[in-house]
């Protein structure tokens, strides 16, 4: 009577320790997609156009850097840098004017910030990596905003480098309404504008500095280029 029991009990016990010798399976870590920047594909097509451009080496930044970190300096960017005085060291605004490759600011921004450096970053409405210019317009690269805001998230001051000659003497924009523009498109980014510097195009090199696009700078009311006159000032 009582060996259907024992049986009964054999069998779970059986269960139990084929369970307990049941082979471990490790599961796969699982591997997510490395997410491109919105940039990507202009960031390839901007550094296969311009990185071999670059004249010096990262070493050679990183001695500047490291010269500049003594103590007898103190390193700003362009804002800060004309609201500080200090008659015991040698002030100094780091200032980078982007005319073609943004993604190596994206890199010196990443090594000043490692040595608790900020610089002001100014960029060129007229370059490549910014956008396309026609006589009609201008439509901006695809990924520009992010562009921006991650040069700006690194700490960076960003400015307008001007080129208002080329707007208005190659494409025919007015160039204060183009400057306008492009300083309402990186506000509305969340950015403050730290001021513009000139840029030295090839119009402006033939013609006056674009500084003298601005009345408080201009030294005539008009510039000569190819037979035309344009207005300035």
């Amino acid at each position: 009577m009582k060996r259907p029991q024992i049986s009964a009990a054999l069998i779970i016990l059986v269960l139990i320790l084929s369970g307990c010798e049941k082979q471990f399976i490790q599961q796969p870590v699982p591997v997510y997609p490395t997410h491109e920047p919105p940039y990507a594909d202009l960031e390839k097509q901007i550094r296969e156009k311009y990185d071999y451009r670059a004249v010096f080496t990262w070493d050679q930044y990183y001695e500047l850097l490291t010269e500049l970190s003594k103590d007898k300096y103190i390193v700003l960017p362009l804002d800060e840098m004309r609201k500080t005085y200090n008659d015991s060291k040698v002030v100094i605004g780091l200032r980078h004017d982007i005319d073609m490759n943004p993604f190596k600011a994206l890199e010196m921004a990443d090594i000043e910030k490692d040595f608790g450096f900020l610089a002001t970053y100014f960029i060129l409405p007229t370059a490549d990596y910014y956008g396309y210019l026609y006589k009609t317009g201008l439509t901006r690269c695809k990924g520009l905003d992010s562009l921006i805001a991650d040069l700006h998230d690194y700490g960076a001051e960003i400015g307008i480098h001007n080129d208002m000659l080329t707007a208005m003497i190659d494409y025919g924009f007015d160039p204060f309404i183009f400057n306008k523009n492009e300083f309402a498109f990186i506000k509305s980014l969340g950015i403050r504008v730290s001021g513009t510097a000139s840029h030295g195009s090839p119009i402006a090199k033939k013609t006056v500095p674009n500084y003298q696009i601005f009345s408080d700078f201009a030294k005539s009311d008009s510039v000569l280029y190819e037979g035309k006159k344009y207005p300035i000032g």
